[in-house]
């Protein structure tokens, strides 16, 4: 019969299990504000089509 998980490291499962979950909210937080970022950069400044060429641009 296997023996049943009672830690993880050195912390208790359920306490490994609630950390786990706080760490995947971060992420998503995180992955979200870069999407957030990169939107509103390009809101002010779009990219360009290939090779850079921007004829609205004076040099």
């Amino acid at each position: 019969m296997p023996k049943e998980i009672e830690n993880v490291g050195e912390v208790a499962l359920s306490r490994y299990e609630q950390i786990v979950a706080e760490l995947r909210d971060v992420v998503e937080q995180q992955t979200q504000g870069q999407f957030t970022i990169m939107d509103r950069a390009l809101e002010i400044e779009p990219m360009r089509p290939r090779g850079g060429f921007s004829p609205n641009r004076t040099a």
